[in-house]
């Protein structure tokens, strides 16, 4: 990977060089805040350095529940079926549940006339839709949604082998209760 500043290029090796140079020979403490999981190209060059330069290590992973806690204040009834959505789908991404949250917010003044199910339905559509949106590596696609039918209740197509990251998928949301995608889901979908 290459970290460009000011239109030069660095890899691994000239950052952690620099930070090791600083550290060594300057005093310095530095503190890096990094996101290693984007890092595709050169992760054992990374890893290798990162060993080298790098004293104490932690790692911040919120689980689902403590994120809602952060990013919703859980006041209302929306935030509240918001906060369980997010814990039942494991979403542990904060600005991915303030994001679902603005769009939830937009919603709920056009659902209020109609009955309460109607605006658990769409916190529960938008909260599936954003995360299959925003993190599309950990959810399932927006594609496998629509074609989603939910379970089969006759057991058709029960020796057909399925894949086992869609079985996860199906299992995932079975547990959620979402059997499938209809017409108000796709307007909802239109909205985020």
């Amino acid at each position: 990977m290459i970290l460009s500043v000011e239109e030069k290029a660095y890899t691994f090796r000239d950052v952690m060089g620099l930070i090791s140079n600083l550290k060594e020979h300057k005093g310095c403490k530095i503190c890096l805040i990094l996101n290693d999981e984007v890092i595709e190209e050169d992760k054992d060059e990374f890893r290798t350095y990162f060993e080298k330069v790098v004293d104490i290590s932690l790692q911040f992973a919120p689980s689902a529940a403590e994120c809602a806690r952060i990013a919703l204040a859980a006041n209302t009834k929306t935030e509240k079926l918001l906060a369980e959505n997010c814990v039942a789908l494991g979403i542990s991404n904060i600005r991915l549940i303030k994001k679902i949250e603005r769009s939830t917010r937009r919603i709920e003044p056009m659902l209020r006339k109609f009955d309460e199910q109607v605006l658990k339905q769409a916190v529960q559509s938008l909260t599936l839709f954003g995360w299959s949106l925003y993190e599309p590596s950990k959810a399932p696609s927006l594609d496998y949604l629509r074609k989603r039918t939910g379970p089969d209740p006759f057991g058709i197509d029960k020796d057909k082998p399925i894949p086992e990251r869609e079985a996860g998928w199906n299992a995932m949301l079975d547990a959620y209760r979402f059997s499938g995608f209809d017409e108000f889901d796709s307007v909802l979908l239109d909205g985020i």
